[in-house]
Order: structure tokens, then C-alpha cells, then sequence
């Protein structure tokens, strides 16, 4: 169990870091747009799989046999399903504040909780229940920070002596 939680904790600091760097990358290139950014993910991504396809290969031939038609109807789906998320990910991304944007996005866990006990049968425990209650919490007080105003240390620096 502890290497589950060392992987999801690296995870967790993957994806913690990826919207720095993309925020990072809309800040320094005016030209680009979220959906070149997109683009660019895609080929990366899709490079990325090619090459590990061709490591694997004799598995994957074999492992693919026994994929049931429905299952991978189900895969495509789930696969467009984070088409679409990725894509307004970085719409939104190069417009906001990327702590706000990865706190809002990662609430993910209150949905999965909900669809896993519904669709999967897994159950809820209170442990879980207490956990999606900091992250709510943790999600509210850093979007209500972010609309505190911004108070000028010196107030009278406008004002002139004549």
C-alpha cells in the first residue's frame, strides 16, 4: 500500500506542476493560444504513446485481442470525454490564475465518489465523506482569497503637496 501512495502523491505533484508550466508558457509567448497549446499537448502526447507502443508491442497485440468491442466503445468515450476536458482546461487556463484554476479542476474526487458508488458499487466511508469535506472546504477559501481586494500600503501616495 505505501508505494500506492508515494505513486498517487507523485501524481498529484505531476499534476500540481502542469498548470505552473502552462500558465509559465501563456505568460511568456503572447502569440500563443490555448488551442495551439492544445495541439501541441496532443502531438506530444500522442508522440509519447507511439514510442512506448512500439516498447510494448508484442503485449499490446496480444492484451488487445481480449478487449471486448463494448469496453473499448467505453475507453473512446472516456478518451473523448478527456479531449474535452483538456481542451477547456487551457481555455481557461491562459485567462485565470492557475491556483485557482487547478483547485477548481481538482475537486475531481467529490465526482468520483458520488460515480464510483453509483456505477461501481464501491462503498463510502466516512473517512471519504470527511476527506471531500476539506477539499470543498480547501476549494472555497482559496477562490473567496482570491477576491479579496488588494489594499494599498501607502493610501495618501496620490496625493499631492501643492
Amino acid at each position: 500500500m505505501s508505494n500506492v501512495v508515494l505513486i498517487a502523491v507523485f501524481i498529484a505533484f505531476i499534476f500540481g506542476v502542469s498548470p505552473i508550466i502552462h500558465k509559465y508558457i501563456f505568460n511568456n509567448v503572447p502569440s500563443l493560444t490555448p488551442q495551439l497549446l492544445f495541439i501541441f499537448g496532443g502531438i506530444a502526447y500522442f508522440l509519447f504513446t507511439f514510442v512506448y507502443a512500439i516498447s510494448k508491442k508484442q503485449s499490446i497485440i496480444t492484451n488487445i485481442k481480449t478487449i471486448p468491442l463494448s469496453m473499448t466503445l467505453l475507453f473512446l468515450f472516456g478518451a473523448s470525454l478527456s479531449f474535452y476536458a483538456n481542451y477547456l482546461y487551457f481555455n481557461i487556463i491562459s485567462k485565470n490564475p492557475s491556483h485557482i484554476v487547478s483547485s477548481l479542476i481538482f475537486i475531481s474526487p467529490i465526482f468520483t465518489l458520488i460515480l464510483s458508488y453509483f456505477l461501481l458499487k464501491e462503498e463510502i466511508t466516512i473517512t471519504s465523506i470527511i476527506g471531500i469535506l476539506l477539499i470543498v472546504t480547501g476549494v472555497i477559501i482559496v477562490a473567496v482569497s482570491c477576491k479579496k481586494p488588494t489594499i494599498n500600503k501607502y493610501p495618501f501616495t496620490n496625493v499631492r503637496a501643492d
